[in-house]
């Protein structure tokens, strides 16, 4: 066979190389579109009529691009049934948001979802889909939100999901999870759910600032928010009058025991303030404590006029009068009454009210942070 010219060596090689191209540049919109029809043909049947030839694919419905790719694809509520396919979302690799939530979808997760490398947020709560949450989603490393609620996933809560450092959001309540809590350390985690599942155990500490509804339905669930585990003691504060010397009424002693002020101590405290309280009375109320007595009262009380006992104001004057036994409090007369108030002043006062806030999540993403508006 003779040897090809060549020139035309030359041109057969520039026709194989443009033969070669679809296939170098792949990921383009026309595969977008091609990966979005495979979709609406296994889920969509006579949903999305607006995913046709006619229409270009950017102007679809629930279809956002950028830079000629689809970017985010946002199809709540939209009516599609059945399983996802295996292979297709995986060819939409510019995705960076996947909203399927409130649908009838049913199965697994495909596992080609962790070809996605620039995918953000997943939203596929209140479907059917069922199975362990596979182990490719955990490949997805720059996941911020994550919304599996309301579905029929089983199994353990796998620990990888440390291996999502990027994770804020992680929703996995209403589905039949079971086993323990494992120690999640997700650094920028800041909502997290899993009531209503199947889970045991003690909740772990990297989770217990999380509040009481993360938690609630699962009842061999203990610990944090839901109240101590059995054999768990309560952890002392830090700086309380129990941890600190000297506090509480006790004295330290040399060697750093503590000795505790004896009873008699104690009521010659309140002598002394009683004392002192008299001699104010004195002074401030002459004509209602001397009466008609005469003169004599009167000298009695030049003798404890000194300055000093101005110290005791009214406020204190309300707050010394009260009983050694422990009893009520007698209400001040004269103008410390003014100062004191009744004891249901001081509750409106002093008081708070208020309840565990209950995070309003049924309502789609945008409550707490389920994600933006539209997702």
């Amino acid at each position: 066979m003779a040897a090809m010219p060549a020139p035309a060596a030359g041109l057969a090689v520039l026709v194989l190389f443009a033969a070669a191209l679809p296939a170098l540049s792949a990921d383009d919109l026309n595969t977008d579109a091609q990966a979005l029809q495979a979709l609406r043909s296994a889920v969509g049947r006579s949903a999305l009529p607006s995913w046709n030839s006619t229409t270009p694919t950017c102007q679809w419905q629930g279809v956002t691009c950028e830079s000629g790719r689809v970017v985010e694809l946002r199809l709540p509520g939209a009516g599609l049934m059945g399983n996802l396919p295996s292979g297709v979302l995986g060819n939409l690799s510019a995705l960076r948001t996947l909203s399927l939530r409130y649908n009838a979808l049913t199965g697994p997760i495909p596992d080609d979802l962790s070809r996605l490398s620039e995918l953000r947020a997943i939203y596929f709560q209140h479907n059917s889909f069922s199975g362990e949450v596979p182990a490719s989603l955990f490949e997805l490393k720059n996941l911020v939100r994550l919304d599996i609620a309301g579905n029929k996933f089983s199994g353990k809560i796998s620990p990888d999901f440390n291996k999502l450092i990027r994770l804020g959001t992680l929703y996995m309540d209403g589905n039949s999870f079971t086993g323990e809590i494992p120690k999640l350390q997700l650094p920028a985690l800041e909502q997290f759910n899993v009531s209503y599942n199947q889970l045991n155990g003690s909740i772990p500490n990297t989770l217990r600032k999380m509040p009481k509804d993360s938690f609630l339905g699962n009842t061999g669930l203990c610990g944090g928010p839901l109240g101590l585990c059995p054999g768990e003691s309560a952890p002392t504060a830090a700086g309380s009058p129990e941890s600190q010397p000297g506090a509480g009424g006790a004295a330290d002693v040399g060697g750093g025991k503590k000795k505790k002020l004896s009873g008699g101590a104690i009521d010659g405290c309140r002598a002394k303030g009683t004392e002192r309280l008299s001699i104010s009375r004195w002074r401030r109320q002459p004509q209602r404590l001397c009466g008609g007595h005469g003169s004599s009262c009167r000298r009695r009380r030049r003798r404890y006029g000194g300055s000093e006992d101005r110290r005791v104001d009214r406020v204190q004057e309300a707050h010394l009068l009260r009983p050694h036994g422990g009893g009520p409090a007698v209400r001040p007369r004269g103008p410390a009454a003014r100062f004191s108030g009744g004891a249901g002043e001081g509750r409106v006062r002093d008081g708070v009210q208020g309840g565990d806030g209950e995070r309003v999540r049924r309502g789609g993403e945008t409550a707490q942070g389920r994600g933006p508006p539209g997702a």
